[in-house]
């Protein structure tokens, strides 16, 4: 008789909480889950931001030479050909077939692109050393190298830009941009 009465006098309670329980500890499975997916994205994101400014600024590195630069201004504009982009098509693409990365879930496209330009001379000073007018004056060769890189399939870019001014005899050949030097 008395566990009978014991037994009509209980509503529940235990099945009450252990459901409250269950419920508050999946909500916080589920915003676990959630947040390490968000994580992921960003280092994702991050990772392939890093790739595209790599491939970018390698792509700088490998026209930034002032020997290169001053050999390739005299060629192209010394004969009075109106300025332009530097480099010819044929060795941007050649730059950017070198771009893609290798990973261990395959292989990241990257393309990109490379314009180097001439801006033109700028007085240097102390470069005309000789009072004899008839001597050649040295100026400063204003360069603009610009990169950018993309990983293919996704909105990822870089876009880095170098500039410089390389010293040279004046030849008074006009430039091409107006770079901030």
């Amino acid at each position: 008789m008395i566990a009978i009465s014991i037994a009509k006098r209980q509503r529940g309670a235990a099945l009450i909480i252990s459901l409250i329980l269950l419920i508050a500890m999946t909500l916080i499975g589920i915003s676990t889950l959630s947040g390490t997916r968000l994580n992921e994205k960003i280092s994702s994101n991050h990772q392939q931001k890093a790739i595209a400014f790599d491939a970018a600024e390698s792509a700088l590195q490998s026209v930034w030479s002032a020997a290169y630069l001053r050999d390739q201004i005299t060629t192209k504009l010394g004969n009075g050909v109106s300025p332009g982009p530097i480099l010819q098509p044929d060795s941007i693409s050649q730059l950017s077939n070198g771009f893609d990365q290798a990973t261990t879930n395959g292989t990241i496209d990257v393309s990109g692109t490379l314009d180097v330009r001439y801006c033109g001379e700028r007085p240097v000073v102390g470069g005309n050393l000789n009072v004899d007018q008839s001597q050649p004056t040295l100026v400063g060769l204003l360069v603009e190298v610009t990169s950018v890189a993309q990983i293919d399939n996704s909105s990822t870019q870089s876009l880095n830009v170098q500039r410089g001014v390389l010293t040279s005899v004046s030849t008074g050949r006009p430039g091409s941009c107006t770079a901030g030097l």
